[in-house]
């Protein structure tokens, strides 16, 4: 599941790495903005619209159960004082309400005006009103006399009565009828508040994700160079950051591998110059003395036999003298040239100083190294042999354990034998002669 994501997250930031930052963050921003901006649209139209449903159902609440309401008072102040002109209320008042109240019935047995109130109240509510209307009615037409008389024709206290009950009626049922529409304005208010904030939470999901992806594409080569970088400082070669894309991020990183590689070639030149001798291009003295403590440290771990051999040209100083410097510097690289030749793959060479040069024989006993000594000086004096530009070699041996322990004193037994042997030599030339 971890190893998919990953992969997703990948591809994503490959394609986004196709196109430009400054690109990426306008598209980003857009898709922020769009869905957001809509939605706030969207929820401020849907607020205004159910603030103004409500004002709407409010006043149609209070013009439907008023007329009713208010008509029920004169009946019931008609019938407590006994005659309805005796109450001081004009009739043209219970006529007015009459209108509305029919009014308002014929507005509401329009369905399509009226789709949410419940046919069946609205019907039992209308049914009562027409039993109450003869009596409201009869109060509306009745003669009445000057102020103080007694009216004639007054309906009975039991036709009041029944008028005041179906009017009671009606505006119960009219209630009611409003109390269920008002119910179901409710749920669908609260179902449009609950479709806003889950369309809220989707746009915030999906603005988390965007935003998500767009820093992951921008961390993420940033996180490659840190550690291309680090595997640099601690001393690895090779490394490189990767080029996937065609961003900014991308050119950067291929700038970099290039600065890179340039280091990396200025620091190999460095190491050359540091290591090698740019005269003969075998290892310098610095370089042969690091190969040997290597060398000593292998001994140490794994216990292999290691031998050392001294090397030093004779009759150099004459070819100098005579020559020049520049037949010397030939000679140097010549007998450089002979050495490595003679010597195994697995053997190491370096110019020890002036034509002095030092070989570190590695799983190499004292016996061999003797064998390998004589081999090279049997060799070099065969190849010079009547070219007096030429000259010929002196070798000292020295083994490990046998002859010392640390570099230092493996030269020094070395540089000893040496030094008998070039003493043997002159002794043997001055004999012959």
């Amino acid at each position: 599941m971890m190893a998919l994501r990953h992969n997703a997250l990948t591809g994503v930031e490959s394609a986004l790495r196709r196109v430009s930052v400054g690109r990426r963050t306008i598209a980003v921003l857009v898709l922020l903005l769009l869905p957001l901006g809509v939605l706030s649209i969207v929820s401020v139209a849907v607020l205004d619209a159910q603030q103004s449903a409500f004002r709407e159902s409010v006043q149609e609440s209070i013009d439907t159960l008023m007329p009713l309401t208010t008509l029920e008072y004169y009946l019931q102040s008609a019938r407590i004082d006994g005659l309805e002109a005796e109450t001081g209320q004009p009739e043209s008042n219970t006529q007015t309400l009459a209108a509305r109240i029919d009014t308002t019935f014929a507005r509401m047995g329009r369905a399509e005006a009226n789709p949410d109130l419940s046919a069946h109240l609205v019907e039992s509510a209308r049914t009562a009103w027409d039993k109450a209307r003869p009596a409201v009615e009869h109060l509306v037409t009745q003669p009445h006399t000057l102020s103080g008389e007694t009216p004639r024709l007054a309906p009975s206290e039991q036709e009041l009565a029944r008028s005041i009950d179906d009017i009671q009626q009606a505006r119960a049922q009219l209630t009611q009828a409003i109390k269920s529409r008002y119910e179901r304005a409710e749920h669908e208010r609260h179902a449009q508040i609950v479709r806003l904030i889950w369309a809220w939470a989707a746009t915030l999901l999906f603005a988390i994700v965007l935003i998500g992806v767009f820093v992951y594409s921008l961390l993420r080569p940033v996180r490659a160079l840190n550690r291309v970088a680090e595997r640099l400082e601690s001393g690895e070669f090779g490394a490189r950051a990767p080029t996937v894309g065609n961003d900014e991020l991308t050119r950067l990183s291929q700038r970099f591998n290039a600065m890179v590689e340039s280091w990396e070639h200025t620091q190999r030149d460095l190491l050359t110059q540091a290591e090698y001798d740019a005269l003969t291009h075998v290892l310098n003295r610095r370089g042969i003395r690091s190969v040997l403590d290597i060398e000593l440290a292998n001994h140490r771990q794994r216990g292999h036999p290691l031998s050392v051999l001294v090397l030093d040209l004779d009759r150099f100083k004459p070819i100098n003298d005579t020559y020049g410097h520049g037949a010397g510097d030939r000679a140097l690289v010549w007998i450089a040239e002979q050495i490595t030749q003679t010597l195994r793959k697995t053997d190491h060479l370096g110019r020890y100083g002036g034509d002095e040069f030092l070989a570190v024989l590695p799983n190499t006993c004292k016996t061999e190294a003797i064998r390998l000594a004589e081999r090279l000086t049997q060799a070099i004096d065969r190849a010079a042999r009547g070219r007096p530009t030429l000259p010929a070699l002196s070798v000292g041996t020295a083994s490990l354990s046998e002859d010392g322990a640390t570099a230092d004193e493996l030269v020094e037994a070395a540089d000893a034998v040496l030094y008998r042997h070039k003493q043997w030599r002159r002794e043997q030339r001055g004999a012959r002669a």
